[in-house]
């Protein structure tokens, strides 16, 4: 029984530490400037693993659109924002990880 209760209690514990987890960073803004451009923000994701928010990403483009072919192929100002949320990411991983990522 003690077992059993100790085993709930540590879950838990371990459960609570991961929800609340702080989130740092504001929100990404809907316009930002770019090379004298002004570009607005097309979509946002959110990167979670084991409920936690690990990142955000956001795509910034000159007009909105759905369609990733034409995105891709577009020759206008665009940026991608990654708001880090998880004190859990290093700036190495995060670097080594978006290095992979867009060698693919």
């Amino acid at each position: 029984m003690n077992s059993t209760v100790l085993k709930i209690f540590t879950t838990f514990f371990i459960l609570s530490i991961f929800l609340t987890s702080p989130s740092f960073g504001a929100a990404a803004p809907d316009q930002i400037n770019y090379q004298g451009s002004t570009i607005t923000k097309n979509g946002q994701g959110t990167r979670i693993i084991f409920f936690m928010k690990v990142y955000e990403g956001s795509l910034y483009l000159e007009s909105k659109s759905s369609n990733a072919e034409e995105i891709v192929n577009m020759n206008d100002p665009m940026a991608i924002r990654i708001d880090v949320k998880s004190t859990m990411v290093t700036a190495d991983a995060m670097k080594k990880a978006l290095s992979e990522g867009l060698e693919k």
